[in-house]
């Protein structure tokens, strides 16, 4: 997917520092209360899924609103986070790696897919009555990517960018954040 070189560059560059400049600390900071709405997005979806209750049922009707509520509220958050990573750190790496930088393609297909997932649950919800427990896998899918994604830009794409990046990059990834 990527070259020896920038597999070489990435893993040097990789170490992780004892502190961040202000924009990655900012993306790194906003990380923890999403982790967090995708925890209880996974425990809600996971209770809807096991329920035997037929699709039907108001309760289900109920529980499955609830969830659609608390993902509209949870997508918002993320396409503001993802809306910062793409337009501000993946693009700056790109520049800086070339387009084929096979770390930050990843983080963007991790994206993509997770929005599709997200999508469709929210189809899946228009149509509850013979969908709710497809719409709570989807969603529990997308969390499950999103909590993988998370970890792996904190182990290796912001200790590379924070080592890779100059002082005058890092200041624009700021002013790019504003």
């Amino acid at each position: 997917m990527f070259s020896e070189t920038q597999a070489f560059s990435c893993s040097q560059a990789a170490a992780r520092p004892t502190s961040y400049c202000p924009a990655i600390q900012q993306l790194l900071d906003e990380h923890e209360p999403l982790r967090q709405n995708m925890r209880e997005l996974i425990d809600d979806a996971g209770q809807l899924f096991h329920n035997d209750v037929p699709g039907h049922d108001p309760e289900i009707l109920r529980m499955l609103l609830a969830l659609f509520m608390k993902e509209q509220a949870f997508r918002l958050k993320l396409e503001l986070h993802s809306e910062k990573e793409e337009k501000g750190l993946f693009a700056m790496l790109k520049q800086k790696m070339g387009s084929d930088f096979g770390p930050v393609n990843v983080m963007e297909l991790e994206h993509e897919e997770a929005k599709k997932l997200l999508s469709t649950f929210e189809q899946f919800v228009s149509s509850p009555l013979e969908n709710a427990k497809k719409a709570a896998i989807h969603l529990m899918d997308a969390c499950q990517i999103l909590l993988l994604h998370f970890t792996k830009e904190e182990t290796v794409l912001f200790p590379f960018a924070e080592n890779s990046l100059t002082p005058e990059q890092k200041q624009q990834l700021f002013c790019m954040h504003r």
